[in-house]
């Protein structure tokens, strides 16, 4: 006979055709053996998918996988869930009282209580029914909640002008997000962002009204993801900076750079600064041309056109020289993509939460004599037992993507913190797993390059002030340890890179995303070196061939390793700038750029006939 929690895990590891809904009860209706009424069951799995980020951590942290045999980690999940969510402070599990995996989750219930209160209160959610609710994106029918937001193109508009347009002008501004889904009000409302600037929330449901309106087809109007702004809104760069968007297609973080660049600079003349777009798949990279022409940002950008960032140099590129801002949005796992789908969706991309090789132990509730009894009785496996797909095959391929990735991101962050005259980059996901995020994050802090060049994490984040959801301290401590730097530069170190970094969540009314920002000190030499940069311009640049060694012979490096790295040396001894030790002397990590001091700090001073050319004209 069959169990909710068996059938629930059944739908939700074999991937068909067809909507969720509509397998559920279409199974119903030709079944006898269900017990489950198809609406409990539809809810069952929409509510723990909706929470599962949170469930699988108290799972992953009880270690309760390691100890009951019975349990795999999507039943774990399910069951969970009733236990934990269902009815706050209840036990509502549905099944018998003395049915095994009943037992197999009560036996544990005060340890799997008090890693959710753990997990609970790191989110920053006070109480249980706080988190329900927070949560509460997804319609019944399983279509998002999350708002349509949209961003004013202060190239080309305003927020007042975009709103005074028709038929908005005819909308109403609302206090709160949830105004926008109350049925009442026709969705002819509007909500104004309080973090960032020129922002704008409607409901998903004006989606096709927008995408016809002759605004958006201008460029004026730009559907973004609030998350997806935090990026270029974070990294701020100030008039007339040089800044690299590393990995740039489609353009909306690049427009939206060179649309705070405008308005820094106060008007649409001289000193908005420029932006140098990489982007190295040649089809995006057309989609990168088309959107930033289509936003009026094609004189502030210079695109690379299928051009990876990882071979760039400084060194030989007049315009990287100078740069002291630079965004890399890296690919990542998109883990936190949820805004603009239905929760429908995460059926199909449901995958379970990996289990350890060594399983953790949970601490023992044995008598100090004697065997404890036996409580676990053996049951006769059940058809949907047998039957259930396999989840280990789909764990490991989820471990091995998030390992490649990670090693990715990392390299890539690695050669952004070389750059000479940086002093503020932003490095974000769309992922909510840590080994993406905080891990990475940490590990490129822990690097030669970055204990050597002073690097350190921002942590006012002044323009985030009301943003109170950071990076996960405990995170930060699991990868120094792991990378042999525990309690590194003081107990308060985790903390501070932690403050550093900005997560948020279905929630917040935004996706799942990350955003970490770093900073470093400048000297007064340097400062005076980017202040005296050329006003380059692009026939200038063409006379420009790079550099192909030094008057004494020393040769540039001009394309970094790409070797992964997956482990960083220890330095205990103490740093003068940034945040902890000095960097051993001759390594600065496996994507350092090699060069002079001359190319590094004044790349329009070298004795050479073309650089005397270019620096004449100045």
């Amino acid at each position: 006979m069959s169990n909710i929690y068996f059938e629930a895990s059944t739908l939700l590891l074999t991937h068909k055709a067809g909507s969720l809904k509509s397998r559920i009860y279409s199974t119903a209706n030709a079944s006898t053996n269900s017990r489950a009424s198809p609406a409990r069951l539809y809810a069952l799995i929409m509510e723990t998918l909706r929470h599962k980020d949170i469930l699988n951590e108290v799972i992953r942290k009880s270690g309760i996988l390691g100890i009951e045999k019975k349990l795999n980690p999507t039943l774990a999940l399910l069951l969970l869930h009733d236990f934990l969510l269902l009815k706050p402070g209840k036990d509502s599990i549905s099944l018998a009282v003395t049915h095994p995996l009943r037992a197999a989750i009560l036996r544990h219930k005060a340890r799997l209580s008090s890693e959710f209160t753990r997990a609970r209160l790191r989110k920053g959610y006070a109480t249980t029914e706080a988190l329900i609710e927070a949560f509460k994106t997804i319609d019944s029918d399983g279509s998002s909640r999350i708002p349509r937001w949209v961003r004013a193109n202060r190239l080309k508009t305003t927020l007042s002008g975009l709103l005074s347009a028709s038929p908005f002008d005819t909308f109403t501004a609302v206090d709160t997000i949830e105004e926008l889904f109350d049925s009442k009000l026709n969705g002819k409302v509007y909500y104004i962002d309080k973090h960032i600037p020129d922002l704008v929330a409607f409901p998903p449901s004006i989606t096709p009204l927008l995408t016809k309106h002759h605004l958006y087809a201008s460029g004026s109007l730009i559907l973004q993801d609030k998350a997806s702004c935090f990026p270029a809104y974070i990294l701020n760069p100030p008039p007339g900076a040089h800044v690299v968007d590393a990995c740039a297609a489609p353009g909306n973080k690049t427009t939206h750079l060179a649309a705070i660049m405008a308005a820094n600079a106060g008007c649409k003349g001289h000193g908005k600064g420029k932006i140098t777009a990489f982007e190295r798949d040649p089809r995006r990279s057309e989609i990168l041309e088309k959107m930033t022409q289509k936003a009026g940002a094609d004189e502030i950008v210079r695109i690379k056109k299928a051009t990876d960032f990882m071979k760039s140099n400084p060194a030989s590129d007049p315009h990287l020289g100078f740069v002291t801002h630079l965004l890399l949005d890296p690919s990542c796992s998109g883990s936190g993509i949820t805004s603009r789908e239905q929760l429908e969706d995460r059926v199909t991309a449901y995958t379970p939460l990996p289990v350890a090789a060594k399983p953790t132990q949970l601490p023992s509730n044995k008598r100090k004599r004697g065997k404890a009894p036996e409580v676990e009785a053996k049951i006769v496996p059940t058809v949907e037992e047998d039957e259930a797909p396999a989840e280990e095959d789909d764990a490991a391929v989820l471990s091995a993507r998030l390992t490649t990735l990670s090693s990715f991101q990392l390299v890539l962050l690695l050669h952004a913190l070389s750059y000479p005259h940086a002093r503020r980059i932003t490095y974000s996901t769309c992922s909510i797993h840590a080994q993406e995020n905080e891990h990475v994050v940490t590990a490129a802090l822990l690097s030669p390059v970055a204990r050597k060049r002073g690097w350190k994490m921002d942590t006012k984040l002044d323009m985030m002030g009301g943003w109170g959801r950071r990076g996960i301290v405990e995170e930060v401590r699991i990868k120094a340890e792991e990378l042999g730097s525990p309690g590194h530069g003081g107990e308060d170190w985790a903390e501070d890179v932690a403050k550093g970094c900005v997560r948020c969540d279905e929630g917040d009314n935004a996706g799942g995303f990350f955003v970490a920002c770093f900073i470093r000190d400048v000297g007064e030499d340097e400062e005076a070196a980017v202040l005296e940069k050329p006003c380059l311009k692009d026939e200038e640049e063409e006379e420009w061939n790079g550099i192909a060694g030094d008057d004494d012979g020393t040769q540039v490096q001009t394309e970094p390793t790409k070797k992964p790295i997956k482990n960083v040396p220890s330095n205990k001894k103490k740093g003068k700038g940034g945040q902890g030790p000095t960097a051993q002397s001759g390594s600065t990590g496996s994507s350092t750029l090699t060069s002079t001091p001359r190319t590094a700090a004044n790349p329009h001073g070298q004795q050479n006939a073309k650089k005397k050319k270019l620096k004449s004209k100045h």
